[in-house]
């Protein structure tokens, strides 16, 4: 059956969004469910992209709402040029889009992210004399290896997303294939319930090294695998550590940003300032001009800012950066003592952990107190990575005192030890026990008390 002209006109009002003129929601929900089962039963994989335009609520607060339309649709002009007919640019809603780009692999599907980012850093929308850059971030998910639905695909190119912009925005966030991402969801469900089974002697050590009483010299390293707590310990780090420092600096390794020059540092920086504006204004207003022009365009808060000096093309290579980023550090030191934390450090590139290698001279004035974890499965694997992560440290290497915790998976104690705390003293029969751990694989993120109180019930409170 042939479609009617009338027909496709209504088509086109139906799955057009009306000020940018690129597919809407309803085009989302209606056809990419049945463009998916094409591509499983072609054997293709889709890449499934959300982005977010970074400070669009700045751009309408500050222009207007008419202004912060023309950046919707510059926006959407732009993506939908890099893409043409290799794929399809959606709008999903106010400043979030979709793209949909076939036959990628994971690494090539964050590459052509970037290179779409790149095109919009470099075409600022004119208002009046002012140019205003226009970034966004990103979160991707591949059918079918991280879901075969449109809703799974969704979620987790939106968790992967979440994690950009928590990472100083400005980023592409492809969903791993291996461990997880800590959204706000999942980190409610890991904060709402503070007690972290069989790590008390750890928690004990990272407090205690975080109160800014200890040593400094020591080099805490934690081993563990997906599920161990590593990550739920690393967050407690940094929460102990906020409340103690002058500032804290959390740097996440990713495997995709192992390419990307200073990627860590950087991201750690925007996640500072985004989290603390009066340290970020107090810092760039501090800085020569010569240093706001180099890190101006790799942290998201300093974009739009306006330098005295004429603003030009700036070097951007590693020792123009390694010094701009000194500056940046002389200044964070006189402010009192920091903590640095390196989650999963042995992902993260190479210039970031040899710049805070140069960090790592202790001074009375100014101490910095670190942490680590890195990912591995056993204690062989992770002194193998360990290796890795000294070779660029070399000061942390020779001067540090590395202390390592194995996060070893659960035992029948700390599944004792934790019924006990939570139901006052009461106890489960061994059995329950020996359930209940069989239940959680070991892992001690997955002993919830709803599980607990289930048991509790099927159990009916053994003395």
């Amino acid at each position: 059956m042939s479609t009617e002209p009338k027909d496709k006109e209504l088509l086109n009002l139906l799955y057009t969004d009306e000020l940018t003129q690129i597919f809407n929601r309803r085009y989302l929900k209606e056809v990419i469910p049945g463009y998916l089962i094409q591509a499983g039963k072609e054997k293709f994989t889709v890449a499934f992209y959300m982005l977010d335009m970074d400070n669009f609520k700045a751009i309408n607060d500050t222009y207007g709402h008419r202004v912060g339309d023309r950046a919707l649709k510059h926006f959407s002009k732009i993506i939908s040029e890099n893409i043409k007919d290799k794929g399809i640019a959606i709008r999903y809603a106010g400043d979030e889009f979709i793209i949909i780009l076939s036959r990628l692999t994971k690494k090539k599907a964050r590459d052509t992210g970037m290179e779409i980012l790149k095109e919009i850093t470099a075409s600022p929308l004119r208002v009046k004399d002012k140019k205003l850059k226009i970034k966004y971030s990103a979160g991707v998910s591949l059918f079918p290896k991280d879901g075969k639905t449109l809703k799974t695909l969704f979620r987790k190119a939106d968790e992967a997303l979440y994690t950009a912009k928590d990472r100083g925005k400005g980023r592409v966030v492809v969903y791993p294939d291996k461990g997880k991402l800590l959204t706000p969801s999942k980190l409610d469900s890991i904060l709402s319930y503070p007690h972290i089974v069989g790590r008390d002697d750890t928690i004990e050590f990272l407090e205690k090294h975080l109160s800014g009483k200890e040593n400094p010299m020591v080099f805490p390293v934690l081993f563990g695998d997906d599920g161990t707590g590593k990550s739920r310990l690393m967050e407690h780090a940094r929460e102990t550590a906020q409340q103690n420092f002058a500032f804290t600096l959390f740097a996440r390794g990713y495997p995709f940003w192992q390419t990307d020059m200073y990627s860590g540092i950087l991201s750690a920086l925007g996640m500072l300032f985004e989290h603390e504006p009066k340290l970020s204004e107090d810092i760039f207003s501090k800085l020569e001009d010569k240093y706001k022009l180099i890190l101006k365009p790799h942290i998201s808060l300093w974009d739009a800012k306006e330098v005295k000096e004429k603003e030009e093309v700036v070097p951007s290579d590693r020792m123009a950066l390694f010094e701009a980023l000194t500056q940046v550090f002389i200044i964070l030191r006189e402010i009192g003592n920091g903590a640095i934390l390196l989650d999963n450090a042995d992902q993260i590139d190479q210039p970031s952990l040899q710049f805070l290698d140069s960090q790592f001279e202790q001074t009375e004035e100014s101490k910095l107190f670190f942490v680590s974890s890195i990912n591995s499965p056993d204690l062989i694997t992770g002194e193998d990575k360990l290796l890795f992560l000294l070779h660029s440290m070399p000061e942390v290497a020779a001067s540090s005192n590395i202390q390592k915790f194995q996060l070893e998976p659960l035992r029948l104690k700390h599944v004792h030890e934790l019924v006990a705390k939570q139901f006052d003293g009461k106890t489960l029969s061994a059995e329950s026990e020996v359930a209940l751990l069989h239940n959680s694989d070991g892992n001690p993120l997955f002993a919830r008390t709803g599980n607990l109180k289930t048991a509790m019930m099927a159990d009916q409170f053994g003395q």
